[in-house]
């Protein structure tokens, strides 16, 4: 990887020194806040870590999904604005088929039991426009060799967080229950599992990790931070829970980004590629699939897909609550 910005991945230093004249113009030197955001937890994933796994994994036996998996997991790990991920035909195709995938909404929190409904099991958990939000995905692998393992997805807006954080101040209550719906299911999707759980937060913008948060919290400097009450929440769900937790943060604030305040300002920073259109969780290989080229997003999405996406982020829905998704076979 780049020893200046450890953003982007190569596969040996000639590439590296190739490729210099062009990464020069937007590596991000170490000086430069990183995206992992200085988090502190027991083990964190590398992009060599992720590009070795990848690696090993694509020596063997594979079937065009996978294949196609495994390609583009490749490129979201060294994914930058200059170099934006894109979703192949063969994914888009699977992430299209409602037997295939499931997609949840901004401030929704989802996990394994949606994806198990209608007599089969879903590969894909997906979501789509993750810009100044946060998306969390916890996944462990299967006991059954080539089955979908345990999985937990939220998309969590920094609204959410701010409503939280105002409830729990208006009632004393401490700030650690902000995000409950978040830590009580994946608490809940996690206990009894054996396995080691990977847990990966995506998105964010470094311009706007902290609006609003400071308001709130004028004398607690280092709890600024977006970033931090989701790493937060999740440290609290996991506590207890014997599995081993890695965390992969490479794709947290991974942009830059700049300050929002109209929909002008934040088209102008989507046409940067500065924006997870699609992210996906393969939950057989617990790779993460993003698409990051602009594009037209009714070209990614089935109708009903993006009916649900448009409802969610609605203008008259510019108050929604962190919510636990409902289905007749998971309790709300």
């Amino acid at each position: 990887a780049c020893a200046a910005c450890h953003l982007t991945a190569y596969c040996s230093r000639r590439c590296q020194q190739k490729h210099w004249k062009i990464h020069k113009r937007s590596c991000q030197s170490s000086s430069t806040p990183q995206h992992n955001c200085n988090l502190q937890s027991q083990k964190y994933v590398t992009d060599d870590d992720s590009l070795s796994k990848i690696t090993e994994n694509a020596d063997i036996d594979t079937d065009i999904i996978t294949s196609s998996v495994l390609c583009n997991a490749k490129a979201t790990i060294s994914v930058t604005s200059s170099y934006p991920t894109e979703m192949d035909d063969v994914l888009l195709a699977a992430l299209a088929d409602a037997q295939q995938s499931y997609f949840f909404c901004m401030d929704e929190v989802t996990s394994s039991a949606l994806l198990e409904t209608d007599g089969g099991r879903r590969r894909f958990m997906a979501t789509t426009g993750v810009f100044s939000c946060i998306t969390v995905f916890a996944w462990s692998k299967s006991t059954c060799a080539n089955s979908p393992g345990l999985c937990f997805g939220a998309h969590v807006s920094l609204g959410a967080l701010l409503r939280g954080l105002r409830a729990c101040t208006q009632a004393k209550h401490d700030i650690d229950r902000a995000l409950a719906p978040l830590l009580l299911r994946l608490r809940h999707c996690f206990q009894g599992s054996t396995q080691d759980i990977i847990l990966t937060l995506v998105g964010g913008h470094r311009a706007m990790d902290s609006i609003g948060v400071e308001a709130l919290l004028p004398n607690d400097r280092d709890k600024w931070s977006f970033a931090w009450h989701i790493k937060n929440a999740c440290d609290i769900a996991l506590e207890g829970i014997p599995n081993h937790v890695v965390w992969n943060t490479n794709l947290l604030l991974r942009f830059e980004g700049e300050m929002i305040e109209t929909e002008a300002d934040e088209e102008r920073v989507r046409k940067k590629n500065m924006n997870f259109m699609v992210v996906a969780l393969d939950t057989v290989t617990g790779h993460l699939l993003t698409h990051t080229k602009y594009t037209n997003i009714g070209s990614l999405l089935t109708d009903d897909v993006l009916s649900r996406q448009l409802e969610a982020y609605a203008p008259w829905h510019h108050d929604p609550k962190l919510r636990v998704v409902s289905h007749k076979n998971e309790g709300s």
